[in-house]
């Protein structure tokens, strides 16, 4: 999970750029009109996923 939280904004980034491409997304208020969230704070949320299975919620990689 601290992996998650140092890198939030990257993270956020990428998953608000999918969004961003979506159909259901508004970007005037950056509000998805499939599951109601505003993606400026959703995407930054560790344990959240699109309800359309465009991305998962955050999984830890362990390092070997």
């Amino acid at each position: 999970m601290k992996n998650f939280f140092k890198n939030r904004f990257k993270i956020s980034e990428e998953r608000l750029s999918v969004c961003r491409r979506c159909d259901r997304f508004n970007p005037r208020n950056s509000q998805c009109s499939e599951c109601g969230c505003f993606m400026d704070y959703k995407t930054l949320l560790p344990f959240v996923s699109c309800p359309l299975d465009k991305w998962k919620e955050f999984e830890e990689k362990e390092d070997k």
